[in-house]
């Protein structure tokens, strides 16, 4: 039986490479093939005005710009899960870093040297969710375990949280689709694969949350 973390894993896969680096030729390759083509234009339809991606300088310059802005300087959206636990920061990102130390031990993958992968810092949400996919299509059911264990204490809501404020703050559009994604991919109460033509629209989800209130 495949569990719904082994189903997300391709999201995820792609997400940690998107979050962990500027767009490159192959990642953009990506935004414009179906099925993930059309769900991220569905979550952020001014994207279809910026397409292709990654063939225009002018946008490209535009979308690395976003990035910077967004991820690396100060004022931006970290994506770091210390900076959405609970506690102070500097608690925070030591119980994440050591969770994720843990994890690298458990799964040989300590030296991690690999771009990007090795540059990041151990609470980055790209290390995270490459972990959990790695993981959680793994045969062993200690690797599975591992990657429940870290989505239930590092991505979950945390994740929402992050890509909620990614798509607010996001000037490019395929950030804030990628936040969209995120947030919509990691909610509790989607058990469905929003690669799936008849998975559920942001909008539809959040209409059948107010009903299900009502």
């Amino acid at each position: 039986m495949t569990s719904s973390l082994e189903t997300r894993a391709p999201i995820d896969a792609w997400l940690a490479r998107v979050l962990a680096c500027e767009l490159d030729d192959e990642t953009a390759r990506t935004l414009r093939e179906e099925p993930l083509c059309h769900l991220l234009q569905c979550l952020e339809p001014q994207l279809g005005s910026v397409w292709p991606l990654a063939t225009d300088a002018e946008d490209d310059r535009r979308d690395r710009e976003d990035f910077a802005r967004l991820f690396l300087l100060p004022g931006g959206i970290p994506p770091r899960a210390g900076a959405f636990l609970p506690g102070a920061p500097a608690l925070a990102e030591g119980h994440a870093t050591a969770m994720v130390d843990r994890a690298l031990d458990l799964l040989g993958r300590r030296a991690v040297s690999r771009s990007p992968w090795g540059r990041l810092p151990r609470d980055h949400f790209a290390l995270i969710l490459e972990l959990v996919a790695h993981a959680s299509c793994s045969d062993d059911p200690i690797d599975r375990s591992l990657a429940r264990e870290l989505d239930a204490a590092l991505l979950g809501p945390r994740l929402v949280a992050f890509g909620e404020a990614l798509a607010e703050a996001a000037e490019h559009p395929v950030y804030r689709a990628i936040g969209r994604l995120t947030a919509l991919t990691h909610a509790e109460d989607n058990p469905r694969d929003p690669l799936r033509a008849d998975a559920p629209s942001e909008t539809g989800a959040r209409r059948d949350r107010a009903e299900s209130r009502a």
